[in-house]
């Protein structure tokens, strides 16, 4: 695994560009946000008071205080992995664990970071003036360009393969890449331990942007491509700001993703030939580390319950999985330690937007006295997400309804203890899904190194989004979120109360 990159070498500067040199560069066309700095500097405008401190021994937070915690999150802004930004959210928690009387550690991870800055597309066919080309966001960890960009020839990549590859010449070309849309019967996506909620459609399509996100760019550098546009199946609004892909390597070659209908005219003068493009993407590599925080709360006995999700994120709902833990930590800390069955840890992972780093993994090698001790599990992640809809051309619209979300079980018997509690706690809606073919999310780790896990996760079009604050909050429902942290903390009750002898294997 690479653990720095080299800057993509400048294409020699084509007549036809010379005209837009002068343009402002770094700003996608199209964005409301702008360049990737600005949405990080509007949001930290808010002042360094740490809102978390409000936290008290007692019932879970309030719903004013639940509003104030999401509002918070919201207006931090994107907090990739490392970031001052997921910095700062990981120490405010620290400090409420702290002052809940939990007490807390952190063990300290590397990596190699990567920032993106400004980024920007122009292309000029033979017989028309330069254009600029509506950029919905980059591609992640993908590759670097000098301040002025780089320049090719667009050529057309199919959906990026090494069998579309090898049928044409790329070498310092700009590959175009198609990312067709991704569907699946829901119920087949969700393969319930029972019957489909009421309220799902098993027969409807499951189709999300974060699902079908784009190809790794191996082919593409192999080829000698020395950059790569990707075309997005979503329409402008849905796609726009789409950290997508994520978790990859650096790949070594700068990539910008763009919608569906940008792409439209990008794929045609790739496929017709001889139109030329600049693409920008200026971004910072450098070492970096974080801090994942664990926090414990001793019980009755030693035996162990483990309550995991992330602190890294690109929105508020990807993740607001702390506030509800902090919540549920309100309430743990309100009970004398003989009403707690078990002893509780608490692991606010970092790493899941980051390749390099361990993730919720690490609770398993940082801390082996926990894990030996661990009977089961629940992860907490994306709540109050309300479902929006892409016709993958112009619409993307609000549907009313609460965004459809899955609880994995990894046994029946945890399978038996979820359903009761969603549907006392009006979390509609929501699956109960066996663990085959795969565990998603964070609890996928601790599943796989035989702890039995409940798992909560809910998965909209805007997951991977980053946005300004006003959107963040549109798109979020404290009604929804209030009952899923009522749930959850029925859960774990249910789970801290099984003896070890009893815990599900």
């Amino acid at each position: 695994m690479r653990s720095s990159e080299s800057e993509v070498p400048r294409v020699t500067r084509r007549s036809f560009l010379r005209q837009s040199a002068g343009a402002t560069t770094g700003v996608a066309a199209g964005m409301t946000f702008g360049s990737t700095a600005a949405l990080a500097e509007s949001s930290d405008r808010r002042g360094r008071r740490n809102p978390l401190l409000t936290a008290r021994p007692g019932p879970f937070a309030s719903r004013q205080k639940l509003k104030r915690w999401n509002e918070y999150l919201a207006g931090l802004g994107p907090r990739h992995t490392g970031s001052p930004a997921e910095t700062r959210f990981r120490r405010n928690l620290q400090e409420a664990m702290d002052r809940l009387g939990w007490d807390t550690s952190t063990r300290t991870q590397g990596f190699t970071s990567w920032e993106a800055q400004d980024f920007s597309l122009e292309v000029a066919a033979a017989t028309s003036r330069v254009e600029k080309v509506r950029v919905a966001y980059y591609y992640p960890y993908s590759g670097r360009t000098p301040r002025v960009g780089i320049e090719g020839e667009l050529a057309y990549a199919g959906k990026g393969g090494e069998a579309d590859f090898a049928q044409g010449d790329f070498a310092g070309k700009i590959a175009v890449i198609d990312v067709p849309p991704f569907s699946i019967p829901i119920g087949i996506a969700f393969n319930t331990w029972d019957e489909t909620p009421p309220g799902v459609d098993p027969t409807l399509p499951y189709d999300r942007a974060w699902i079908a996100a784009g190809p790794g760019l191996e082919a593409a550098t192999a080829a000698g491509a020395v950059g790569a546009i990707i075309i997005l199946s979503q329409s402008p609004e849905c796609a726009k700001g789409q950290y997508a892909p994520f978790g990859r390597a650096l790949q070594g070659i700068p990539a910008l993703n763009v919608d569906a209908q940008a792409g439209k005219r990008v794929r045609a003068l790739a496929q017709g030939g001889g139109t030329m493009a600049r693409l920008t993407l200026t971004a910072k590599s450098a070492p970096g580390k974080v801090k994942p925080l664990l926090a414990t709360l001793p019980g009755a006995s030693d035996e162990v319950i483990v309550v995991n999700t992330h602190t890294d994120g690109t929105n508020l709902i990807e993740e607001n999985g702390p506030l509800a833990m902090l919540s549920i930590a309100q309430r743990l800390s309100a009970r004398k330690r003989s009403e707690r069955p078990a002893t509780v840890a608490f692991y606010f992972a970092s790493g899941h937007f980051q390749d390099e780093v361990i993730s919720s993994g690490a609770y398993v090698t940082d801390y082996p006295e926990l894990y030996e001790r661990t009977k089961a599990g629940l992860t907490i992640e994306h709540l109050g997400c309300r479902e929006y809809l892409d016709d993958h051309e112009r619409e993307y619209v609000r549907t009313g309804r609460p965004e459809i979300s899955g609880l994995f079980a990894s046994n029946r018997t945890l399978a038996d203890l979820a359903r009761p509690a969603l549907d006392k706690h009006g979390v509609t809606r929501c699956s109960v899904i066996q663990p085959v073919p795969r565990f998603f999310g964070e609890g996928r780790y601790l599943h796989e190194a035989g702890i039995p896990m409940l798992s909560y996760i809910s998965g909209p079009n805007y997951l991977l989004a980053e946005s300004s604050r006003k959107a963040q909050l549109k798109r979020f429902s404290l009604n929804r979120m209030q009952a899923e942290i009522k749930a959850m903390g029925t859960l774990l009750d249910q789970l801290a109360a099984i003896p070890r002898s009893g815990a599900p294997t």
